[in-house]
Formats: structure tokens, sequence, C-alpha cells
């Protein structure tokens, strides 16, 4: 009996990553925003207690030197985090190659206490028309990403992230 199989192997390639294991990534506090920022065993963790939605929001860039370009609407933002406390929502915003704006969207992440793979493909990114946001929070450059990581609800709230990264195709398949 001749039996035939058929696999589906979806390549990725990766384009850029942070594993927060080596030249720690600068994960800074936004504004006057409460949260704290630690680097634990090749991760991040962000923690806060606000009493409002967004109270505690962390961020960081991509430059474009890190990289060496732009990203594409065919690349997919990957992070693996855990979030034990809260929902967290992570925003993005990617410059395109010859665009005079950033393309944005958002992701809510439901709490688990397990770690999760989470996938954004930028195709689904809107684009994101600002004179002043994000691109004062980085004085004389223009980053190739911007990622946010917030509360979504008031209370205790906590996101370990170990690791983020910028790749060619969705890895769970689309």
């Amino acid at each position: 009996m001749l039996f035939l199989v058929s696999l589906l192997l979806v390549g990725s390639t990766l384009i850029w990553e942070e594993d927060f294991t080596n030249d720690l990534a600068t994960v800074r506090q936004l504004y006057n925003y409460t949260i704290s920022i630690a680097h634990k065993k090749g991760a991040v963790s962000l923690q806060g207690s606000p009493q409002k939605e967004g109270g505690s929001t962390a961020w960081f860039y991509v430059d474009q030197s890190e990289k060496r370009g732009y990203f594409t609407k065919d690349h997919v933002l990957e992070l693996n985090l855990t979030v034990p406390l809260n929902k967290a929502r992570i925003s993005y915003y990617y410059m395109l190659e010859g665009a005079a704006y950033y393309h944005g969207g958002q992701i809510i992440v439901e709490p688990k206490e397990e770690s999760q793979t989470i996938e954004i493909p930028f195709a689904q990114a809107k684009p994101f028309y600002s004179g002043n946001f994000p691109y004062a929070l980085t004085p004389n450059k223009v980053p190739a990403l911007f990622v946010f990581i917030d509360n979504l609800e008031p209370g205790a709230f906590e996101v370990l992230v170990d690791r983020i990264a910028v790749t060619t195709a969705l890895r769970k398949g689309e």
C-alpha cells in the first residue's frame, strides 16, 4: 500500500533580532509613565501597577543602521513573551522604504502563565500620519521600527520579553 504524505514547510528568513543576551537593547519608559524595566536572564521584565489604561508603557526602537535599511509589508514582527498579569497591548510603527510616514498597528495579548509567540504581519498595518509622534522620541533619527508595550487595563501589570524579531514569513502558516 502506498501512502502519500504531504508536508507544508514554511521557510523563514531572519531580518533583525533582539534576544536581550548581548549588548542589551535600550528599553525605555515612555515619558513620565510608571514602569519598572529590568534585564533578567536573557529577557526584559516590565512591571507596573497603573491606575489607568496605558499607564505603564515601555518602548524601544530599531535604528536603520542596525538592520541596514527599512522593513517591508512582507515582513513579520515576532515577539516571544510571557504575560502573567493583565492584558498587554503591543503597538508597532515601521517605516517603509521611500515612505514619508510610518505604518502602524496594535495587538492585544491575553494573560497566560506560559510563554507565547506572537506573530504580526506588517501587511496588517495601516498608514500612521503624525507630525510629532513617534518622531519626537528619537530626535534627529528616523528609526526603521518602534515597538511599545503597555497595559490595557488598570491594575498589576507584568510582561517578560524573551525575544523580538522581524522575519520574512509566518512560522505558523497563514
